[in-house]
């Protein structure tokens, strides 16, 4: 019995490279489910140096967490190491220092807003498990069905895709999208269709390569209409706001919207879009962090690992420097690298690459920047009261609000100085289109240009000159990560980006040649081709059942649920009929105005 993830390119052999006994072990966790607590957290705890026990994970983002998480569960000896001071990678919160005074917490900024999709098939799962006293676990901390305005009206989505009934669910969702120009909502529809009845064959010959500009007939498309299509995937991925050369890659983008429209919800996730109540080191990293120690996990901020050492065809050793700069040598039996797809190059040596070549492809993937400014209001203004707010403009902005309808808490009494009443988080997802201030792209613009460029696409949107009066503001302050150097904006945190033709570069799994050194981030291939939390959990997961199995550990595997099983057979007819039409040379049934051949 094999596993499957994704459905391999036509005629790609899978390369065999699991650990004797992981295969089989990783193939049934899709119906192995842990209770609780955890049916394998009896096994008692590892006494240190034990051979085979020892594990060293490197990154304390959503990968790293659910990997030491498994593993720690099972009596496995885990360090667990964080470059950041704070854990949750992308998705982590700081506090703004010497910001809170009298009793109050820092003012809490983070990357930009992040959402929980209630299509996640996996993270759920992990998050029942940790607990917060009372009987309830950190999932409590999820808004719940009603406290939320969802993103997309979907209530009108069919329970069965089929060739009858693809065109009106499609309709009805581009018909709920304000501000679509009746111009282009017959070629959003036709597009969007044809998007989700394309079958294999026609994503892997011509999808995959093509551009979203490319395929939507961009060029057709108001201002208007490209804000509107932005809704759609604001809180998730690239957006389809981003309208050039090099967007998402058309196959992410089949995949991304069957998930959105068919898959029901994952466990536990009760909303189709959710926040946590609070902030996230409060309400998710911190209490994780606090069960992997009582488990007896050790971790480890601000060490960030440096380099690898490779003898005898496995891994002998990881050098981390700590936030003194000190060096200490961390040995361990099992290596996990849970980094960002732009860190692992960083550490590996020649002779690791030459023992996995396709670890030196990891290099070819591009980034995708996103980030911005964290605001912080002494006044509220009526405009920017809703929970999430998009932005029709050049840069494609996506503010939260949590301060409203969002996160329980009394912002005032809490954090800062008593003077904060709304924290504005923002998102810009198009750093190379001119400004409607300055004319430049945001990565020409200094931080304070940047700033004040986002301020002015606010008001022009929003069609109000009082938004984010300075007399309002009490302080703002950017993402850190991104910094001016040499006349230009540089990033050291970009996410993965799915552009055209990167599932080349994409590791095939979480193994690796080297047998001791597992993958575990969402730049392995994975069935959403989403850089997200729930990809990041379940490539963390298989990451530990691969150690699992080759450990020969006696112990369930973590469940790891297929969003490709729960849509491929509703939308399998209509794949098999396109690869007929595909083979024959003609468009997808759907793409009926300015088709695309294949």
């Amino acid at each position: 019995m094999s596993k499957r993830f994704t459905d391999p390119l036509p005629g790609q052999m899978q390369r065999r490279r699991f650990f004797q006994g992981a295969g089989a072990l990783a193939a049934g966790a899709g119906v192995v489910w842990l209770s609780a607590t955890g049916s394998a957290a009896a096994t008692p705890p590892a006494q240190p140096g034990s051979t085979g026990r020892r594990v060293a994970v490197f990154g304390g983002g959503p990968a790293g967490m659910s990997a030491a998480l498994e593993l720690a569960e099972r009596g496995f000896e885990v360090d667990l190491y964080e470059r950041h001071q704070v854990l949750g990678g992308r998705v982590r919160r700081w506090g703004i220092p010497g910001t809170g005074t009298g009793g109050r917490a820092d003012l809490p900024a983070e990357v930009g807003p992040h959402g929980f999709w209630g299509a996640y098939q996996n993270l759920g799962e992990s998050m029942g498990r940790i607990p917060i006293g009372g009987g309830r676990t950190i999932l409590d901390n999820l808004l719940q069905e009603g406290e939320l305005l969802r993103f997309v009206d979907l209530a009108n989505a069919q329970t069965q895709m089929n060739a009858a009934n693809l065109l009106p669910t499609v309709t009805g969702i581009v018909n709920d999208l304000a501000g679509i120009t009746a111009a282009d909502a017959a070629l959003v529809t036709s597009k969007i269709a044809a998007l989700l009845a394309s079958g294999p064959k026609r994503k892997w010959g011509q999808l995959e390569y093509m551009s979203l500009g490319q395929f939507m007939c961009a060029d057709r498309f108001s201002p208007n209409t490209r804000g509107a299509l932005h809704q759609l995937t604001s809180a998730n991925t690239e957006p389809l706001g981003r309208m050039n050369a090099r967007a998402a890659t058309l196959g992410m983008l089949h995949r991304w919207f069957a998930n959105l429209i068919q898959v029901p919800y994952g466990p536990g996730m009760k909303n189709r879009a959710t926040f946590v109540n609070g902030p996230f080191n409060e309400t998710l990293w911190a209490p994780w962090a606090q069960h992997l120690e009582t488990l007896g996990a050790r971790i480890h901020t601000s060490h960030r690992m440096t380099g690898l050492s490779m003898s005898g065809g496995q891994i002998t050793g990881a050098t981390v420097l700590n936030a003194s700069g000190n060096a200490t040598a961390v040995a361990a039996d099992w290596y996990v690298l849970a980094m960002p797809f732009d860190k692992v190059p960083e550490v590996l040596n020649p002779a690791i690459v030459a023992a996995d070549p396709a670890l030196g492809r990891i290099a070819n993937l591009e980034g995708s920047w996103l980030g911005g400014p964290q605001i912080y209001l002494k006044k509220k203004h009526p405009k920017l009261i809703q929970g999430m707010i998009d932005i029709a403009g050049p840069w494609c902005l996506v503010a939260g609000n949590y301060t409203n309808q969002i996160w329980n808490r009394d912002f005032p009494n809490q954090y800062g100085d008593g003077t904060v009443v709304e924290y504005l988080t923002v998102d810009m997802a198009i750093w190379d289109a001119p400004g409607i201030l300055y004319g430049k792209p945001a990565i020409e613009c200094t931080i304070e240009e940047c700033f004040e460029e986002i301020r002015a696409q606010f008001r022009q949107a929003l069609g109000d000159d009082t938004i984010l009066l300075d007399e309002d503001i009490h302080t703002w302050t950017f993402n850190p990560a991104i910094t001016r150097q040499g006349g230009r904006l540089v990033n050291d945190e970009p996410e993965w980006g799915t552009t055209p033709g990167c599932w080349a570069d994409q590791p095939e799994d979480v193994t690796t040649n080297i047998s001791n050194l597992l993958l575990a981030s969402p730049y392995v291939r994975t069935d959403t081709w989403v850089d997200d939390m729930d990809a990041a959990n379940s490539v963390g997961k298989r990451a530990a059942n691969a150690i699992l199995g080759a450990s020969g550990v006696s112990a369930p595997p973590a469940p790891v649920r297929s969003v490709y099983e729960l849509i491929e057979p509703i939308y399998r007819p209509l794949w098999d009929e396109d690869d007929r039409r595909y083979a024959a040379g003609l468009p997808n049934v759907f793409d009926v105005i300015a088709p695309i051949a294949p």
